[in-house]
């Protein structure tokens, strides 16, 4: 059992990779892992915290065999794609269980806690027919919980696996999972379109509202951070009667309207200052972006002489 391990950098990608992980970190911070795992020749958990980063696993080098494992959410959000599914977006009291031959794709855009939990001899009925399923937030309480604090109570009180009492404990935990499967509601590859779609749209703004300051932020960036294709996304706009560019266009409009309306002096100068800061690539772009949305402009405001409106 290792508990309270703090890697950064290349010691947390080693040491990632000796368990199947291929990492891609965030460029802007440095990488930081903080973990604790108890593994056995059954079962393994890990508590896992660390910094934005894009993590593969591959089940074929995990060296777990043949076998199930869960992913819980604790703490911020992520992306999860298992195999060739769609991407679902995990959030806290989330749980996805998948097959530790599969391959999967997770993304934190912040710092993320999740446990995950491997096992090589699978409880009858933890995938079924299903390939990997997600319990959501409303269908977790109350074997989320139950799961959750059996993990941390063995973990917390370091158990010793060499006890001839352990393999009990390790029934107790596969058949917590088990329970916590039963509530499955959503199935990954079995999942409706039209909810999927929505909460992908429903992302996908909250990106843009986020990332519209940045001029290099682009519709492919946007389908990059979601984990999905550029048609994909565009088809849970196309639901609205939407694009994504032109999504993130109107929030970069009204980013500009609302700075240029905090000043009645802004002249061609700021409005240069307001471009770079609204996410556009020079002020001549936002002049010609602010001309194409007339309807963004409010009662009250200005229109001065370079064309920009305040």
């Amino acid at each position: 059992m290792e508990t309270q391990l703090d890697l950064f950098d290349a010691e947390a990608i080693r040491w990632l990779a000796e368990r199947g992980w291929s990492v891609t970190a965030s460029r802007s911070a440095t990488l930081r892992l903080y973990v604790d795992e108890l593994s056995t020749p059954r079962i393994t958990i890990r508590r896992i915290w660390h910094t934005p980063m894009t993590l593969v696993f591959n089940g074929a080098s995990s060296g777990a065999g043949a076998g199930a494992g869960l992913v819980l959410q604790v703490e911020g959000d992520a992306q999860l794609s298992i195999g060739q599914q769609a991407t679902h977006v995990l959030r806290p009291y989330s749980t996805a269980v998948f097959p530790t031959s599969a391959q999967m794709r997770l993304i934190s855009h912040k710092p993320t806690a999740r446990v995950e939990v491997l096992t090589r001899v699978m409880h009858p009925g933890w995938l079924d027919k299903d390939m990997s399923r997600i319990v959501d937030r409303e269908a977790a309480a109350p074997s989320w919980s139950v799961f959750t604090s059996l993990t941390n109570a063995v973990m917390n009180a370091a158990v010793d696996p060499s006890r001839t009492s352990f393999p009990m404990i390790e029934d107790a935990l596969e058949s917590a999972a088990f329970a916590l499967l039963t509530d499955a509601q959503i199935g990954v590859s079995a999942a409706g379109s039209g909810g999927r779609l929505d909460e992908l749209y429903e992302d996908a703004c909250r990106l843009i509202r986020q990332q519209a300051g940045d001029v290099n932020f682009t519709v492919q960036n946007l389908a990059d951070h979601l984990g999905v294709s550029r048609r994909y996304l565009s088809k849970s706009f196309a639901a609205r009667g939407e694009r994504p560019y032109r999504r993130l266009r109107d929030e970069r409009v009204n980013l500009a309207l609302r700075m240029l309306r905090q000043s009645s002096t802004t002249r061609i100068a700021d409005s240069g200052k307001v471009a770079v800061l609204a996410g556009f690539p020079s002020h001549r772009a936002m002049r010609e972006a602010l001309r194409r949305a007339p309807d963004a402009r409010q009662p009250g405001q200005t229109t001065y002489e370079d064309g920009s409106y305040g």
